[in-house]
């Protein structure tokens, strides 16, 4: 059975979000968009911009674009490995996220890299039509065209053979990001980076119990008991 897809925050920095999906209709109709498609987000203060304005993947998966567009700048793609459910649907596609604007120079990854959530990938800037240092990011549930037999034949596709699942929805195939991110109880996003180092530090612990249990084990050989 297919599970939800989980993102999570693109950002470890303080920011603030100048834009989210499905706003100001009127700026981008001269795009032939409804409305925005997806998330602008800046870090804070905005004066403080620096090579440290850190990009995180937002899941598992493949690098599958590194590009230059006219319009969005430099930018990235992460594609993810495996089908999920779509929000409100109960369909299962793959995902990709989007992260544009990035710095010159400051594309971390390859395409085909595999990255890891919380894996630092390029740092932000104002590349593109942009009012300022910041990252755009947005979703796309995207779908293989034609048949694939084989799992090892999924894996030899290029992205060009996937398609927008909903590309005549007026945002060319995004969906609000919104409901894919996982927050705290406090009703914060839960940020890719913090992942990463609570993984981490589960990790620790996990490499501290089994150093424990291999003194304690190696004490009752030493006293005779196993």
């Amino acid at each position: 059975m297919f599970q939800r897809l989980k993102l999570y925050f693109p950002l470890a920095e303080s920011y603030k979000i100048s834009q989210k999906f499905g706003e100001n209709l009127l700026n981008y109709k001269q795009f032939g968009l409804i409305a925005h498609q997806g998330f602008d987000i800046y870090q804070t203060p905005r004066f403080v911009y620096s090579a440290t304005f850190n990009i995180y993947a937002a899941h598992d998966g493949e690098v599958v674009h590194i590009e230059r567009d006219p319009k969005l700048g430099i930018g990235i793609t992460i594609r993810t490995n495996e089908q999920y459910l779509a929000d409100l649907s109960n369909e299962s596609y793959f995902f990709k996220t989007r992260y544009w604007h990035l710095q010159q120079g400051g594309v971390l990854v390859q395409i085909g890299q595999q990255v890891k959530t919380g894996d630092l990938i390029a740092y932000a800037d104002n590349t593109g039509y942009s009012t300022g240092t910041h990252l755009h990011w947005d979703l796309k549930p995207i779908k293989i065209v034609g048949e694939v037999d084989t799992e090892e034949e999924k894996l030899a596709l290029s992205d060009y053979e996937f398609t927008n699942v909903f590309g005549d929805n007026g945002y060319r195939g995004a969906v609000n990001p919104e409901p894919y991110l996982e927050k705290r109880n406090n009703g914060s996003y839960y940020t890719a980076l913090q992942v990463k180092n609570d993984l981490k530090k589960v990790e620790e612990e996990i490499i501290k119990t089994k150093s424990l249990l291999e003194k304690v084990v190696e004490w009752f050989k030493r006293m005779g008991k196993l």
